[in-house]
């Protein structure tokens, strides 16, 4: 209304909720946003369609994990006042929530107008540095001119695409050590330099699949970021086996990053039957579930927040519900009638199984 005088109260409201800086102030659903706009409009915009039930699924607020979200902000209290950094890894098994946590810890770090810069391995692990070159492309138009001709090597080396400028030859011919070591002091400043100018959160997901070069470079970095206003968050499925045997070069490091104070590891757990009950509230929008409901969603999904939530697509694409009446279909479901993928594999492999045949050969 500062804006435009003539705009109702009642329209200002729903915009000022869709705006809110807290998530859980906002509308939770695109059902509740069409009912809001309902009564505005006086208006009978339809709500429960199969689609639009699917959606509750994959929306909401983050279940579970507020003292993750406490010890992030704590970090991001570190950074903006004592102009200190770190590095948070979180880790937990495929589907436990990883990324969706990192999303969250991406909202709280721009909130605080923080810049963020994020990358990602590929599996077989992509091009070396893949992560790093990632973030490079997002930092390179934001560097000062006198900063670009500095680090130009750099940039040539690895964003050849992005960056186009005649390379100097080496006055000293260096090893294969020497260059790498080169590299990796060479990417630590910039990165340094550039948080200094403007505290910086550099964000890696899916490390498992990262190349051993990143992980060595990733390594070096959190050895020279602790006074310094640049933060690195990262995403890790450990592999059981490799750590109990201490072959995982990655698990090591780890190891030895965290005697030496310069990790913290956040190790996310399966929901218990609280939290998945939460969790299903908050994804169907309905006040109470069935008894005993959200126990067997434990037993069978292990409390695993991905397996929940493709159970509950599952039982709803069966049985076609709608909101009026799913407390209903929830009550009398019977559990023998799913088949629970054990792993995620097994639950891509049953959504492509659904696909229709001319979908199915355009992918392949």
């Amino acid at each position: 209304q500062r804006v435009k005088p003539n705009v109702p109260d009642s329209l200002q409201t729903v915009i000022l909720k869709l705006l809110s800086k807290n998530p859980e102030s906002r509308y939770q659903s695109a059902n509740e946003i069409i009912e809001a706009i309902n009564v505005l409009a006086h208006k009978d915009f339809q709500i429960d369609s199969q689609d639009a039930e699917q959606s509750c699924l994959l929306s909401g607020k983050l279940i579970g994990r507020q003292k993750e979200i406490s010890l992030f902000q704590e970090h991001i209290q570190k950074l903006l006042k004592d102009k200190t950094g770190g590095f948070l890894l979180i880790r937990g098994e495929s589907g436990i929530g990883k990324t969706r946590l990192l999303n969250e810890f991406k909202y709280q770090i721009q909130l605080n107008k923080v810049n963020f810069f994020s990358g990602k391995s590929s599996y077989e692990g992509g091009t070396p540095y893949q992560p790093i070159r990632e973030i490079l492309k997002e930092i390179f138009p934001l560097f000062p001119s006198e900063s670009i001709k500095k680090y130009s090597w750099i940039l040539q080396k690895l964003i050849p695409e992005s960056f186009s400028r005649e390379q100097e030859p080496e006055k000293v011919r260096l090893n294969p050590d020497q260059e790498k070591l080169k590299l990796f002091d060479g990417v630590t400043q910039l990165l340094l330099e550039f948080s200094e100018s403007s505290p910086a959160g550099f964000s890696f997901d899916d490390l498992q699949l990262a190349d051993q070069a990143t992980l060595e470079l990733l390594s070096y970095i959190s050895r020279n970021i602790k006074t310094y206003p640049a933060l690195l968050l990262g995403t890790y499925q450990p592999n059981d086996l490799e750590a109990e045997k201490g072959s995982n070069f990655f698990e090591n490091e780890i190891r030895e990053l965290k005697a030496e104070g310069l990790l913290t590891e956040i190790r996310l757990e399966a929901f218990e039957v609280q939290e998945i009950e939460e969790l299903l509230r908050s994804r169907l929008g309905i006040e109470a579930l069935p008894s005993g409901f959200s126990q067997k969603l434990k037993e069978l999904t292990g409390g695993n927040p991905f397996f929940v939530q493709e159970v509950m697509k599952d039982i709803i694409e069966k049985k076609s519900i709608s909101r009026k009446d799913l407390y209903w279909s929830l009550e009398k479901f019977d559990f023998t009638e799913l088949q629970i993928p054990r792993t995620m594999k097994g639950v891509l492999s049953e959504r492509v199984k659904q696909c229709e045949p001319d979908l199915l050969y355009i992918a392949q």
